[in-house]
């Protein structure tokens, strides 16, 4: 073993997985003790290669992984490894779990947003051009064309707004 590299004193995986978990949430969820990664997501080392905690756990309590699919979490928290918690999907089902549950970043939230919700209001209130609202608010104007069409921001309630 390399200097530096710490090896759990017990060989059973399980045991040196649930040496890492805090199972006394209330919630039920399983939360991840060790190293966590800048998005909250447990990480450690399990059949020479660096997982993600919850990949590890539904590996140790419930199956193999099948090859081009992740582990998504019913409870969104990222830090959970709650086998209970977590099902098999692909890139697409946590993108509309994600959509679904709200947690999609829009307008504002995404950070290369140059328009705000009371830029949507002026753009879908105002009678100018597209043209010229595109000038304006440094967008193309086909882009202004499907915030008017409500395609694009349509999550800006133009009617709570303005009144």
């Amino acid at each position: 073993m390399p200097p530096g590299v710490y090896q759990h004193k017990s060989k059973d995986p399980i045991d040196r997985f649930l040496s890492k978990v805090d199972r006394s949430n209330v919630e039920g969820c399983w939360l991840w003790t060790a190293y966590r990664n800048p998005c909250g997501y447990g990480e450690m080392y399990f059949k020479g290669r660096a997982r993600r905690a919850s990949q590890v756990s539904y590996m140790l309590f419930v199956e193999e992984i099948p090859r081009g699919m992740g582990v998504l979490h019913r409870c969104d928290n990222p830090a959970c490894v709650n086998p209970k918690h977590l099902f098999i999907g692909t890139q697409q089902d946590n993108l509309l779990d994600m959509k679904l549950k709200g947690r999609n970043a829009k307008g504002e939230r995404i950070k290369s947003s140059k328009l705000t919700a009371s830029d949507i209001i002026c753009i879908c209130s105002s009678t100018d051009t597209h043209k010229k609202l595109a000038a304006r608010f440094g967008v193309r104007k086909d882009h202004i064309g499907r915030i008017k069409r409500r395609i694009r921001w349509a999550h800006v309630n133009i009617a709570a707004e303005e009144a």
